[in-house]
């Protein structure tokens, strides 16, 4: 072997090592690290113009070396459209590569997406599932939540039971449609006695969050004639709060219930719901 061939593979493993020595990879990190924190910048405006467009190219630089919450966010601008053009698929693709390093919202967006169906992806409850199992598993609310609904809408007592088990650890979690959930699971019934006390929990649980359709529920179940708490007043009371929220069926439904109070019962109930507002716009 001459020299100049053994210099040349003297140089040549020598970049070899260095590309996989700790300096070099610690470098690569920093480098990410310091592409996504630019993308960021430009995503939000931080000492820089808002350039969502920016803001991509600087994500897709820390994404393809692997940064999970570049990829995710890159997976949100690509579905989102900000910054170009909208591709469903394209936003999939990074969602996936973020997922697969455990980013939980990904999972769950992942999931969500297969569960719902979207333009280009066809519904997939067997994706869904895989996926939200993995969020699941690192307690993200949501994902418990719509493993509850997926089991739920698949009617069988196995996965019924399932379904309760999901939303239970959701709403213990403070997730307020999961919260009502259990509530109308607990007033129907399902696979066990119905248990009005509870139901009333979970659901006076949910209106804490200012949750619409708690206020609504807890108004059906005090206008229940066959309830053991059946209260027309109390009933007026939670419908007029979820008819301030907004909700689209409180109104017809006091109005119903209004027949069945006196006008001073009405002003009474009015007057606890006014109360119960203010209440809870005091700050703490």
């Amino acid at each position: 072997m001459n020299s100049l061939t053994l210099i040349k593979k003297i140089i040549f493993l020598s970049f070899f090592l260095f590309f996989l020595s700790p300096i070099f990879l610690h470098s690569q990190e920093e480098n990410a690290v310091e592409q996504y924190d630019r993308g960021v910048a430009y995503l939000i405006g931080s000492n820089v113009s808002q350039n969502h467009q920016e803001a991509r190219v600087w994500f897709r630089k820390a994404a393809e070396q692997g940064h999970a919450q570049a990829q995710y966010n890159l997976g949100y601008l690509w579905g989102s459209g900000k910054g170009g053009p909208q591709d469903r698929l394209e936003a999939m693709k990074w969602y996936t590569k973020a997922a697969q390093q455990g980013h939980t919202h990904a999972q769950y967006i992942l999931g969500k997406t297969y569960s719902l169906g979207a333009e280009n992806i066809p519904k997939n409850n067997e994706r869904a599932i895989k996926w939200l199992l993995q969020a699941a598993e690192q307690d993200h609310a949501s994902a418990l939540f719509l493993l509850g609904s997926i089991y739920s809408e698949e009617g069988s007592s196995k996965n019924s039971l399932k379904a309760k088990q999901y939303y239970q650890r959701a709403a213990e979690k403070g997730h307020p449609r999961a919260q009502v959930a259990l509530g109308d699971i607990y007033v129907q019934g399902l696979n066990e006695p119905k248990d009005e006390k509870k139901a009333i929990e979970w659901y006076r649980k949910a209106t804490t969050k200012g949750f619409p359709d708690a206020f609504y529920k807890l108004g059906l179940l005090y206008t229940d004639e066959k309830a053991a708490n059946h209260d027309f007043k109390t009933a007026y009371q939670w419908l007029h709060l979820a008819e301030k929220r907004g909700h689209k069926f409180a109104t017809e439904k006091k109005l119903q219930v209004s027949h069945h109070l006196t006008s001073e019962q009405i002003a009474e109930a009015e007057n606890l719901a006014k109360e119960s507002i203010q209440k809870r716009q005091k700050p703490q």
